[in-house]
């Protein structure tokens, strides 16, 4: 309720009034942002001509071409698609990427301790022949991540269609290596060693106003990853509007 508010307010700051509910066209909305991983020297000199209309067509290009020659790197490129009437609200939400899994959690064989020094297996013992006996731990807990990017749109679209406020949100996770822990050295010389994944993760989250069908610089984040860089998420949003 909160956010159909402010979004009518935007609106009206505008000049451009959203029409009755009654009368209420029905629009088509399509919103894509292009996450792009630029060196931090390059992205200072980019950001003040992504942020001028009258130079956005020619930064936006040379970033392109900054991609195509590897300067660059495309990190995402969500999008989501969805139709509805104005004043109605509706989120757009999309996930582009894979769910991970890995172990979390790890179990010791049945009366060996997880600390201090392990008595030799005996000759009888039916591990014995384990090279790892009785230092094997058996995964007992799973868990998952989502990585790649995901898209949250709430957008209301102006009376003549013009203009269109953005609620979104923009996430993206990555791996960028394992780290692995490790105990306290054993009496006999073993180290018990567990690895997981480093997630990195980027958010953006913003109101803005756009004109229909006209890319512009959504905003900016610190790269995760260990490098100097900034993501730049570039956002267009095209509104048709559909027959009754």
């Amino acid at each position: 309720m909160i956010r159909a508010v402010v979004a009518h307010a935007l609106l009206l700051f505008s000049g451009l009034a959203p029409q009755a509910f009654a009368e209420a066209p029905v629009w088509r909305v399509a919103v894509d942002v292009q996450i792009v991983s630029v060196p931090t020297p390059r992205a200072l000199r980019l950001v003040p001509k992504l942020q001028d209309p009258v130079s956005f067509a020619a930064a936006y290009s040379e970033l392109q071409a900054m991609i195509a020659r590897d300067e660059a790197e495309l990190i995402g490129w969500p999008c989501g698609t969805q139709k509805f009437s104005s004043g109605v609200p509706i989120l757009v939400h999309s996930f582009t990427g894979a769910e991970t899994h890995y172990f979390e959690d790890y179990e010791f064989p049945r009366g060996i301790p997880s600390f201090g020094a392990y008595p030799p297996p005996g000759p009888n013992d039916p591990n014995a022949k384990d090279p790892l006996y009785p230092w094997s731990a058996t995964p007992i807990a799973e868990t998952s991540a989502e990585i790649g990017t995901t898209l949250g749109v709430d957008p209301t679209v102006s009376e003549d269609g013009l203009r269109i406020v953005l609620e979104m949100s923009v996430k993206w996770r990555g791996i960028s290596g394992i780290q692995s822990f490790t105990s306290t050295p054993r009496t006999n010389g073993l180290l018990e060693t567990e690895q997981f994944p480093r997630l990195n993760n980027a958010n953006l989250s913003t109101r803005i106003c756009l004109n229909n069908s006209v890319r512009a610089l959504l905003g900016s984040a610190p790269d995760p990853r260990a490098q100097p860089a900034l993501f730049l998420f570039l956002v267009k949003c095209t509104a048709t509007r559909l027959a009754p």
